[in-house]
């Protein structure tokens, strides 16, 4: 009694019946292959005696230990039961006798939730198979603990030992291990990960299109981005994702067993189609009509269409459809248009013999150009820009610099390059700098202003110094629909620290509390964004701006910065690129796998990770504050007439020593060099003596004492170099 049985028609037509089946079972060894292959006749299900025959079998294959086939009978006996309520098994008495005689499989009965009301027969049959098939060296899955090899059962406990690939020795119960456990063969990805990673690396470098299809076989149907995650991020065998799935597809677009959905958001799927643009696929082609879906089977053409092209009867079917296309698209389909113009150019067909003129003019009618760009995904933009300036490109160049003002950030992005590539790169400077003069333009303008500020320096369309206010005039104002959408896109870019950071940090202090001052006299009025909010994140960056706040007057204060080496800044900057890049990360890492652990409440590795991250992220904020205020330089042309930040002092004590120190920035300390740090007590005693004068220091034991500066002069070259780094 097994799984994978012959069809009823193959055993003995003498043997479906009643009489048949029990004439068999007075034989001391019944062929129980036969006995099942009749039992699934359909017909047999309506003798009356049908149920007691069930029965009878069921109760000789537990006498005689037959686990396997007594279980396999049971799961026929489920699925009659629909037709034939009578043959409903009594799992609890057909299973209990069955397995307690073994003192590991004893535990299954209780453990796979028979008694429970949210466990069906089926799924408790289905548990009992999996903790059957466990045996040391049995390979499962789990879907926290990835990829695993049982090691041992404990029948006294009920529990099962697995080596995981996170955790080795990790013990589950029969109960829990049955319903989480997937069983898999040294074939599944996750076993060719552990077992055998010089193999699925071959995969990854060779036969991408076939690691693909073993993803999806192991797996199970999956969107593009959770491929991506489980090959890049869960399983880490691919690095360059956007090579390997190029490959992957071109392998994939000819074979008929595998589905690319035209969404993202759909299953890529294995089917069991043989074959693929046969002479049925061409004939539905011709008859199709609709522009999405012959759009669709054209781009799954497109990859093999090297090789298709010389079939007579598939050029011919792609011209016709490709031409419906162009010359059925109205002005409201600008878009489909737009994609049949494109796919006509990039299988090499005839766009004068597919179309004459009419698509052209169409794209020099209001808005149909700029319609056909916000509708299309984003991968079409580029392709059709250079495709629309091979037409009449004086006359297609007027009128995207007429509509301009009215396209969203990213087609703008790509319209000005496009015109560059157009050779009217100065013409798209000009209209830019035309509609930012007036102060009067779009928030989609003001998005690709504040996106490409340092593209605005180096045209001086807009000074720095105006740049904040200029946004700001233009996201105060109301909006709607995709111009509401743009503003809210140029507001986070206006609020973002790193963008204020890296525009802000271009102008001296005194222009910074200008622009600070201009955004005072704003917040007095009612503005549809939060200047305040934007004036908080200023001092965060910025602390001496709070001066601007607190002042009654309306001239700039001044305030001293922070001023450090270049070499010591530039270890500070790689100290914070550090903590965010890995450490963070690293720690973040650390967290999940101790939560994974279980209880949190006594989970020592999560509290301790948890407490690393406080430490950490205290860290970042004080790395970031002491970079938004620092300045590096090199010190050059400090007055030797005093001692300062940037002059190295000899001092003489009363007993007749003699020391050289050079003090530089707040961050700078080398003892080879004698280089002490402008923010040291030492520093600070000495900062401001003349030559002659009598300073009190601190000696080794922390008493002052008098010494005498000797001279003050400029640093040593092996001191710049060092500040150099």
């Amino acid at each position: 009694m097994t799984e994978n049985q012959a069809s009823p028609t193959e055993a003995n037509a003498s043997l479906i019946t009643v009489k048949g089946i029990k004439a068999c079972l007075e034989s001391p060894t019944p062929d129980w292959a036969k006995i099942g292959v009749a039992l699934n006749a359909p017909e047999l299900r309506t003798d009356p005696d049908f149920a007691d025959l069930v029965e009878t079998i069921q109760t000789r294959l537990g006498a005689e230990g037959q686990v396997a086939p007594s279980v396999a009978l049971l799961k026929h006996r489920l699925a009659w039961s629909a037709a034939v309520p009578a043959v409903k098994p009594d799992l609890t008495a057909v299973l209990t006798p069955l397995f307690i005689k073994d003192p590991v499989t004893k535990r299954y009965v209780e453990s796979i939730g028979i008694d429970k009301r949210d466990t069906s027969p089926a799924e408790a049959l289905r548990r009992l198979e999996v903790l059957m098939a466990l045996a040391p060296g049995v390979y499962c899955q789990d879907k926290t603990w990835g990829f695993g090899i049982v090691r041992s059962l404990d029948g006294f406990y009920g529990r099962v030992r697995i080596d995981f690939d996170g955790k080795t020795g990790h013990e589950m119960t029969f109960a829990y291990a049955s319903s989480a456990l997937q069983l898999v063969d040294s074939e599944h990805l996750l076993a060719l990960r552990r077992l055998q990673p010089e193999r699925l690396a071959a995969m990854v470098r060779d036969q991408p299109a076939d690691l693909v299809k073993l993803t999806l076989k192991s797996l199970g149907s999956m969107p593009l981005p959770i491929l991506q995650e489980w090959l890049v991020l869960k399983l880490k065998v691919v690095t360059d994702w956007k090579a390997f799935w190029d490959a992957a597809r071109k392998g994939l677009k000819t074979d008929p067993q595998i589905e690319i959905p035209a969404k993202r958001s759909e299953c890529l799927r294995l089917t069991n189609r043989q074959s693929r643009f046969d002479v049925s696929w061409v004939e539905a082609f011709r008859r199709e009509r609709g522009m999405d879906v012959l759009l669709e089977r054209l781009e799954n053409l497109q990859e093999c269409w090297d090789e298709q092209k010389s079939r007579p009867e598939v050029y011919e079917a792609v011209a016709d459809r490709v031409r419906f296309i162009i010359r059925g698209s109205s002005e409201r389909q600008s878009d489909l248009l737009a994609r049949g113009l494109l796919m006509a150019h990039e299988l090499g067909l005839d766009l004068v013999e597919m179309d004459p003129g009419r698509a052209r003019a169409l794209f020099l009618r209001p808005g149909i150009f700029r319609s056909a760009l916000t509708k299309l995904p984003v991968r079409f933009h580029r392709p059709l820009i250079e495709l629309v300036g091979g037409f009449d490109r004086e006359a297609m160049t007027a009128r995207v610099l007429e509509e301009v003002p009215e396209m969203s950030s990213p087609c703008l992005a790509l319209v000005v390059e496009g015109l560059e590539g157009w050779g009217q790169g100065a013409l798209i400077r000009e209209r830019i700098k035309a509609l930012t003069a007036t102060r009067d333009t779009s928030p989609a303008v003001a998005n690709w202003v504040a996106r490409h500020w340092e593209t605005i320096d180096e045209w001086s369309t807009i000074p720095m110094l105006e740049l904040p206010e200029f946004l700001l005039e233009l996201l105060s104002r109301r909006y709607a629909y995709d111009m509401l959408k743009a503003a809210h896109l140029a507001e986070e870019i206006l609020m973002d620290k790193a963008w204020l950071m890296a525009v802000m940090g271009r102008m001296t202090s005194e222009q910074r509390q200008g622009v600070m001052q201009r955004l005072k006299h704003m917040a007095e009025g009612r503005n549809v964004i939060d200047v305040k909010g934007l004036m908080g994140r200023l001092i965060v960056l910025f602390p001496e701006l709070n001066r601007v706040l607190s002042s009654t007057d309306e001239t700039p204060t001044t305030t001293a910065a922070r001023l450090t080496s270049w070499r010591s800044l530039k270890d500070r900057r790689y100290q914070l690129e550090k903590l965010v890049n890995e450490e963070i990360p690293a720690n973040s890492r650390d967290i999940g796998v101790a939560r994974s652990y279980g209880d949190l409440r006594e989970n020592f590795e999560y509290k301790s990770a948890k407490e690393q991250q406080g430490l950490l992220m205290q860290r970042r904020a004080e790395l970031e504050q002491d970079l938004a205020q620092a300045r590096g330089t090199d010190f050059s042309g400090v007055p030797t007439d005093r001692v300062a930040p940037g002059t190295s002092v000899q001092i003489r004590y009363a007993d007749g020593r003699v020391e050289s120190h050079t003090l530089l920035g707040e961050w700078d300390q080398n003892s080879d060099l004698n280089i002490i740090s402008s923010s040291s007590r030492l520093a600070q005693l000495l900062n401001g003596a003349r030559v002659g004068d009598t300073v009190q220091v601190p000696n080794a034991r922390e008493e002052m004492v008098p010494c005498t500066v000797e001279s003050i002069e400029a640093p040593s070259e092996a001191i710049r170099a060092w500040m150099r780094g």
